[in-house]
């Protein structure tokens, strides 16, 4: 018991840690049922599973977009069924005449069902998969507290009998020597159980109600690796173990409901800026980690007339509005490895504000005609998309994919330095 303890107190302390560590965690609600078992070593008979199942709630701290670390607690219910029919021994003894003769048991119909009712703490690791992180898996353990372990003994029928070897004869009916059929009587108890040490692993899919709910569908499996020693006075304790091993394997619904902080100071704030994100005014400066400083007045496009400088205070409203994966090989629309590192970044800024929804724009050089550029960028723009779903992005958040050709450009196209600071494409909130 003292161990137990020491354990919720490490679970405690590491929750309340990592909830002041991390921003993404869920709660849930979770149930299982299917076949369980109280295993034990058996010479003779027949030991089957019964039903078993569990609810409880779990607290899981998500470490990054595909893994998690789970906690709670729960209540676990194993059983088990062992039957014996026709179980048949012998000895030697003599009778009140002091003659030697072999007494005959056979046995029947005997039924034993134990049930252990078991409060249990989970400690897994969670990872999460494939296209939306839409498949997860988990494994790891769980402490099992035993609530109340009983037995239930069925009445079990004695046919007795005696053989005397000297006559050849086998007498069942003579009761002052124990010879006929008896019935035993049922019987119940309480079996004295110790705390179990389950391997636990668990794996399905994940299903989303609406942003805050998410509906997993799995099948699990629980083990014990400790066994659990027990006491039950019977008839048959000569010939069962003393060691019992609990084992459950079901399916499992999971609801979950997300909560986040708010983001961290290093995500971008939300604004309530109503300026279309088509507007030719461009922010000062993006975030330094992803995106290249701007000149203090940007040009407009050829042809097009100069539009009045937004005030400073809007300029700098906006400096959180726009993302940048930059420097495009001239007529090049794949990802390289460089830009997959910015990309992710911005990622993972985005999962910090699960509210947030954005457009993608592909932006070119002034090199090439106009409806080239206008593919390319498109193409561009795509790719981008396609990686962002990749990673777990929602696709009803992307508001919209767009070629913008170089109708915008960052910096004056008069040089390969600067054309190439043009070539990119910009997330916009």
């Amino acid at each position: 018991m003292k161990k137990s303890k020491i354990f919720l107190a490490g679970l405690i302390s590491f929750v309340i840690s990592g909830v002041s560590a991390q921003s993404g965690y869920e709660f849930s609600f979770y149930g299982g049922s299917g076949l369980s078992a109280l295993r034990y070593d058996i010479a003779v008979g027949k030991m089957s599973p019964a039903f078993g199942g569990h609810l409880g709630m779990g607290y899981h701290l998500f470490l990054s977009p595909s893994w998690s670390v789970e906690t709670g607690m729960g209540l676990a219910l194993y059983n088990n069924v062992f039957r014996l029919n026709n179980f048949k021994t012998n000895y030697m003894t003599t009778d009140p005449d002091d003659v030697l003769f072999e007494f005959r048991v056979n046995m029947s119909d005997y039924e034993e069902k134990r049930r252990a009712v078991m409060f249990q703490i989970p400690l897994m690791l969670q990872y999460h998969f494939g296209k939306k992180n839409a498949y997860y898996v988990a494994f790891g353990g769980k402490i099992g507290l035993p609530l109340k372990a009983t037995y239930e003994c069925s009445g079990v029928v004695f046919n007795n009998s005696g053989y005397y070897e000297e006559e050849d004869y086998e007498y069942d009916s003579q009761q002052f020597l124990g010879l006929g059929e008896y019935y035993g009587k049922a019987s119940s108890g309480n079996l004295n159980f110790k705390t179990t040490v389950f391997a636990s692993a668990e794996t399905g899919c994940k299903w989303k109600l609406n942003k805050h709910l998410w509906l997993y569908t799995g099948v699990y499996l629980d083990y014990g690796i400790t066994n659990s020693q027990y006491t039950q006075p019977d008839v048959f304790e000569s010939i069962t173990d003393k060691k019992i091993t609990a084992v459950a394997a079901g399916v499992k619904l999971r609801l979950t409901i997300n909560t986040q902080k708010p983001p961290p100071k290093k995500a971008p704030p939300r604004t309530t800026s109503t300026r279309p994100a088509s507007s030719t005014t461009r922010p000062a400066t993006t975030p330094a980690s992803t995106t290249a400083v701007l000149p203090e007045k940007e040009q407009e496009p050829s042809g097009t007339p100069a539009k009045e400088e937004a005030p400073q205070e809007e300029i700098a409203s906006q400096k959180a509005l726009l993302w940048s994966v930059k420097e495009y090989q001239l007529s090049e629309s794949d990802i390289t490895d460089k830009q997959k590192q910015e990309l992710d970044i911005i990622i993972s800024m985005l999962q910090q504000d699960v509210d947030s929804k954005f457009y993608i724009y592909g932006h070119s050089c002034d090199l090439g005609t106009s409806a080239f550029n206008d593919r390319l960028c498109l193409q561009r723009a795509e790719k981008v998309k396609a990686y962002m779903l990749s990673k777990g992005i929602d696709e009803s958040r992307i508001l919209g994919v767009a070629s913008k050709r170089d109708a915008e450009p960052l910096v004056p196209n008069t040089s390969e330095e600067n054309r190439k600071i043009n070539r990119r494409v910009e997330i916009r909130l």
